[in-house]
Parts: C-alpha cells; structure tokens; sequence
C-alpha cells in the first residue's frame, strides 16, 4: 500500500528566509508520517522569488535530517495549479501506485485546493485526505483566497491567469 504525502510550498519572505507557514506545513508531514508511515513525501513548489532557491529544495533541506522517508521534490511549478499536475506526472510517470494521499496545505488555502484536486486528479481524489495547517495571513486574506478559486473555475488552464500572476506576482 502506498501512502504518500504532498507538502505544498509557500513563497520565500522577501529575505530569502523560509516562510513559517511552510516550516508548519513540513512540521505537520513530519506529524503525520510518524502516524502513517508514508513511502514518500513529495514536496511541490517552484522558485518564486529570484533571490531563493525553489521552495521545493528548501523544504527537503529542512526535512532531510528529520525524517528517514524519502523525499520527492517537484520543483519546476509557478502555481498551485502547476504544483498538482507536475506532482501526478512525477508520480504517474515513476509508475507509482498510490492508495492513499496526505495533501498539506494552509487553512486558507483548503477549499480551492480540493477543487484543484477534485479537477486536475479526479482518479484519485476520493483517496485523499487534506491537512489543512494553521494560516500566517489575515482575514483579509481569505476573500483573495476566494477570488482566486473563482477565477480557477473561469481559468483552470491557466490560460490567462498564469501570465498575469507571473507578470504581477511572482520572481518578485
């Protein structure tokens, strides 16, 4: 049986230094696979700030010494959405059968992640369970939060979404 666990990034500070919302998204996968004991963890997440490496390789290098589960890192993604199809690919293409997946990510980030899923990875969607962590971010943030996921359901290509968001938000 399969159990795998993805950590989804979050953006370096503006300093380089690691964000504490994703030190608490590897902190729970370290929780969750002395429970579960998964086969891997696959951490998603591109460089979205030119001055960081990308998140996915500050991720491993804080959990390396932590944790004796192998480490996966999909490290090529701009976006969350990019994150889940560069994730199934990994994991598709490597031929690995998956029974079970431990999704990590922010509260805030929660419900627009399970329709990512539902509709980027729908052969597998019943079989996940999402981890929701605690949020660094205001209130405020929410209605961002889901504004974005109305866009997703008008854009779930990214078709016009990823150059703009490239354009106006990331490698800042």
């Amino acid at each position: 049986m399969n159990r795998i666990i993805i950590v989804h990034g979050e953006k370096s500070k503006p300093s380089g230094e690691i964000h504490p919302a994703f030190i608490e998204r590897l902190n729970k996968a370290i929780e969750i696979s002395k429970q579960v004991s998964p086969d891997f963890i696959v951490i998603a997440s591109g460089q979205t700030r030119k001055i960081s490496p990308p998140e996915a390789q500050t991720g491993y290098d804080y959990l390396k010494d932590k944790i004796k589960t192998p480490i996966l890192i999909e490290k090529e993604s701009r976006t969350t959405i990019e994150n889940i199809k560069f994730t199934k690919k990994l994991l598709t293409d490597g031929k690995i059968e998956i029974n079970k997946l431990y999704v990590v990510t922010s509260r805030k980030r929660i419900f627009r992640i399970k329709f990512l899923y539902r509709r980027l990875w729908p052969e597998i969607y019943e079989e996940i369970e999402f981890i929701p962590t605690k949020d660094f971010y205001p209130i405020l943030f929410y209605p961002y939060k889901a504004l974005y996921l109305l866009l997703n359901l008008l854009d779930i290509k990214e078709r016009f979404l990823l150059p703009l968001g490239k354009k106006f938000f990331r490698n800042g």
